[in-house]
């Protein structure tokens, strides 16, 4: 999983999710889906997600539709929001994130969240997740032990204060020793913490010290790739790639990680390996990944799976300085899934970078006339640049204050993402 934050950047773009087969979802209606949970005197989980959102996608479309959940689902009410809806607009006031995917265990009852995961997980990871959650629902944790420790962290970072969550994990970690059951969630959930906080030298730091002694699955890499992405960052003491580097490359060939969460490996790695001024190696693992995004895509199972690789698809070509090579594969999801705007999207960037303006406007425009809810402020800004390329500097303007409008409208819960595009609309209004 590439944890999108803030940024909203070109990665985390993906294509629309299917229904999720073997969880019983309920969309974007926060007061029946509670309403059920209390009926049933369940938790509530909450599927926060978003259509630009590629491992949101990967979750429903290869996780959430697994067989081997169905029967997990007597034991919560299951709801997903989509935080680019209008209508959600009060259910992410009262439940704010900032990084994408983000899945909750609500108390119906006091509205408590039990428990915060930021990211992907494998079937069995994902499984655990809910015995935590449904744990924390009725209060079965060790009282004074590390599992009570462990859920004391999760209602921190259900509450939003990731700082004091970051100091709970750690303290449980401490107090769990290394045989503790909980020890790889714990530590995730720890690195994710520092990540949501944008504190990447803790984050970094974290990882170091934990990553190399986790058992070898989703959470160690979870927590090294996290990790090396955070050692990237110029704040981060520069030791901590040697470390971490290593880690990702052994968790970018596990068969027990999700293809998501590989897909991240390859993207940091390459990344790793450019800031080293590495070019031969950033290369080879470039060519991998494409590779890799190839052989995964062709196995999935539905057009939404399938356009979940397409973000990678597309920075792994960039990669390879070879941006047209994704072109083929945006065309099919376009075709296959004409209710969504992603492919278009990327077309649109594609086509800019290589100076074709006038192809990249059409797809714009067929972009822009899908997107919905605050993602048009990005594309909008795509647009603009679009235009001026095309010596249309009026439209241009208007495009940028158009963007600017829908942004200015937007209350705070939904506005905070998009902060930086509008900051750079501005930069070049």
């Amino acid at each position: 999983m590439k944890i999108v934050g803030s940024l909203l950047l070109l990665s985390s773009l993906a294509a629309a999710a299917p229904a999720r087969d073997a969880l019983p979802f309920i969309d974007d209606d926060y007061a029946k889906a509670r309403a059920d949970a209390l009926a049933r005197h369940v938790p509530l989980f909450v599927d926060v997600w978003a259509p630009w959102c590629h491992s949101c996608v990967f979750l429903r479309s290869a996780i959430f539709t697994d067989p081997a959940l169905a029967r997990e689902a007597p034991r919560f009410v299951w709801l997903a929001i989509d935080t680019e809806r209008d209508s959600n607009a009060a259910v992410l006031e009262k439940f704010p994130i900032s990084v994408w995917p983000t899945l909750l265990v609500i108390d119906p009852a006091s509205e408590a969240v039990l428990l915060k995961w930021i990211g992907t997980a494998s079937v069995p990871e994902f499984v655990r997740l809910l015995d935590d959650g449904e744990r924390a629902a009725r209060h079965q944790s060790d009282a004074g032990g590390a599992d009570a420790g462990l859920a004391a962290a999760d209602a921190l970072a259900g509450a939003g204060k990731t700082s004091d969550a970051a100091n709970a994990y750690h303290a449980a970690l401490a107090r769990g020793g290394s045989a503790w059951a909980h020890r790889d969630r714990a530590a995730a959930s720890l690195v994710m913490m520092h990540f949501a906080a944008h504190d990447r030298a803790e984050c970094a730091r974290a990882a170091v010290e934990l990553g190399p002694s986790l058992t070898r699955g989703p959470a160690f890499a979870q927590v090294v790739t996290t990790g090396l992405d955070c050692a990237l960052d110029d704040q981060a003491p520069a030791s901590a790639r040697a470390t971490l580097e290593p880690l990702v490359m052994e968790a970018r060939t596990r068969a027990d990680v999700s293809a998501d969460d590989r897909l991240a490996c390859f993207e940091t790695l390459v990344a790793a390996r450019k800031k080293a001024g590495d070019a031969p190696g950033a290369h080879a693992l470039a060519t991998e990944w494409w590779a890799f995004v190839e052989r995964e895509s062709s196995r999935a199972a539905t057009p939404e799976a399938r356009a979940s690789f397409d973000s990678a698809r597309v920075l792994a070509a960039i990669a390879l300085d070879d941006p047209a090579r994704a072109l083929p594969g945006l065309a099919r999801t376009e075709r296959e899934l004409p209710s969504d705007y992603n492919a278009a999207r990327r077309i649109a960037k594609i086509e800019l970078a290589r100076g074709f303006f006038v192809k990249a406007l059409d797809a714009s425009d067929r972009a822009l006339a899908l997107v919905y809810g605050p993602r048009r402020i990005a594309l909008l800004a795509d647009r603009a640049a679009i235009l001026d390329n095309l010596g249309r500097g009026v439209e241009a303007r208007q495009a940028r204050e158009q963007a600017l409008a829908l942004f200015a409208s937007l209350p705070p819960a939904r506005a905070h993402g998009y902060q930086p595009i509008a900051d750079t609309i501005r930069a070049t209004h």
